[in-house]
């Protein structure tokens, strides 16, 4: 309603009724921008008038003073030179012919130096320590060092290293297959430096000679030889010097046999009395006392023999050799030691032993002058007995209550029998038969030679501190009938003559 009436007011105002004070104060909006078709209201037309202005401007506000006006811009544009920077026709010709002079210029000046640079670079060949130009070449034996390998060249000697690896890795393989055959562990993936340490660590045999015997002597497999091996040989091996019946490395012997065969029978057996200080002979097999003398000393100790010969000792630093038959002394000596207790030996080996100092000693003794040829220390302190049987070596310790079956060359224990509660004084034998003698139950006793064990037991009237004894030997002499000498003159055994 309010509006009808404003409405009505203004069609009906009279002329020049409308003036400011009617209309009142207007404030343009100079963001709005005009819109097609340009109408709108009084304020609308002032707003858009306002954005127009601003625009054309280039001012913040439609309202802020112009930079120039549209006549001042006319008049810069319309004069011919109205400041310095604008140029004139001929000016620019000019400025145009001088710039095409400057550019002629310096294009012929870089075009020289162009031209020279590339007629130096033509003449530059390239070197090991420089670049330049190369001439390609196929030759994969050249040793130049300007030429360039073509990829044809390349190739060439791609495939003769192809050809050359292969040819190492197949020797390789050959190699590793020999140190195989060796009995080594080898093979084609291993490296030459790991087959080179193969080969080295093959063990190696210097120069030796070898000589025959009665058994095989081999060179171990896989061993790389350094030296010759000679196989010793020998002027006198043949037939002649060989028996008829035997060959000897492919030779058969053709000489005669005279002494055909030698037997060795039976034994003799002593034993000492510590009581009452004699030399007993008993029988092997029964042990019966079959001869008796009085000791050459205060005490009746160790006794025993080699072959037919006798020996004894007592606690005094003194050795003898006996008369087997009469027991009389043959021979004094002084001992090695200053308290000797056994005595006895091995086919021609004599021994002794003393219990002078703490660990005990053991001697091996010359049997013809009773000499000292070795000395280890005993086992065990205070061994009391020595002897043996055969090749087999025995000790006893009445210490210690045990015998030992010893090395002949070392001296050293073999075995032990454990125990013996009866003290074994003396120890020694004949042929294959061991005794040993007691120093607290008065008893000689036979013993297993292998076992030590107790075999046989019989009393003695006295503690015994030796046993010992020495073969008899009967020699056999079987002529043989194919040299037709029946009854020979003289026959000659052991270096000695008999007589018929």
């Amino acid at each position: 309603q309010k509006l009808k009436e404003v409405e009505n007011k203004a069609d009906n105002a009279p002329p020049n009724s409308v003036n400011d004070a009617a209309i009142g104060s207007r404030t343009p909006d100079q963001s709005q921008a005009p819109a097609s078709p340009g109408t709108g209201t009084l304020t609308q037309l002032i707003s858009w008038l306002a954005n127009r202005i601003k625009a054309i401007t280039g001012k913040t506000n439609w309202w802020d003073a112009p930079p120039t006006t549209l006549q001042a811009a006319k008049t810069h544009m319309d004069a011919a030179a109205p400041h310095s920077g604008h140029e004139t026709p001929a000016g620019a010709q000019a400025k145009a012919e001088a710039a095409l002079a400057a550019a002629e210029q310096y294009t012929d000046q870089e075009v020289g130096e162009v031209a020279q640079a590339l007629t130096t670079h033509l003449a530059e060949n390239a070197t090991t320590s420089a670049k330049g130009h190369v001439q390609l070449s196929d030759s994969v034996t050249s040793t130049s060092t300007t030429l360039a390998a073509t990829a044809n060249a390349v190739k060439k000697a791609y495939d003769r290293a192809n050809e050359a690896f292969q040819s190492a890795s197949d020797g390789k393989n050959l190699i590793a297959t020999a140190i195989a055959g060796l009995g080594l562990d080898a093979d084609g993936s291993d490296t030459f430096s790991e087959l080179a340490g193969i080969i080295e660590g093959i063990p190696k045999q210097g120069a030796q000679t070898i000589i025959p015997g009665t058994s095989d002597k081999t060179i171990a497999s896989g061993r790389y030889l350094t030296g010759t091996q000679t196989i010793k040989g020998d002027a006198n091996l043949i037939p002649a010097n060989i028996a008829e019946d035997k060959s000897i490395f492919g030779v058969q012997g053709t000489l005669k046999r005279v002494a055909y065969n030698i037997i060795s029978i039976g034994g003799r057996l002593y034993f000492t009395s510590m009581d009452n200080k004699k030399i007993n002979e008993l029988d092997p097999d029964t042990l019966a006392v079959l001869k008796s003398v009085t000791s050459p000393t205060s005490d009746a100790i160790g006794i025993g023999g080699i072959l037919n010969r006798l020996y004894y000792c007592g606690t005094s630093p003194k050795l003898y050799e006996l008369n087997p038959n009469i027991l009389a002394v043959l021979k004094t000596v002084d001992a090695p030691g200053s308290t000797l207790q056994g005595i006895g030996g091995i086919s021609n080996r004599l021994y002794h032993c003393d219990t002078s100092v703490s660990v005990g000693k053991l001697y091996e003794l010359n049997p013809n002058d009773l000499t000292t040829i070795n000395t280890k220390n005993a086992n065990a302190a205070y061994p009391s007995g020595i002897g043996g049987i055969s090749n087999r070596l025995y000790q006893s310790n009445v210490n210690k209550r045990e015998i030992y079956e010893l090395n002949v060359d070392t001296l050293a224990v073999v075995k032990t029998s454990g125990n013996k509660d009866d003290g074994p004084g003396g120890i020694g034998g004949i042929s294959n038969r061991l005794y040993y003698s007691t120093l607290y139950s008065k008893e000689i006793k036979e013993i297993n030679p292998n076992t030590l064990s107790v075999l046989k037991t019989v009393s003695a009237d006295t503690r015994g501190f030796g046993i010992g004894g020495l073969k008899k030997t009967v020699v056999i002499l079987e002529i043989n009938t194919i040299l037709d000498v029946n009854e020979p003159d003289i026959i000659k055994y052991s270096n000695n003559n008999y007589y018929k």
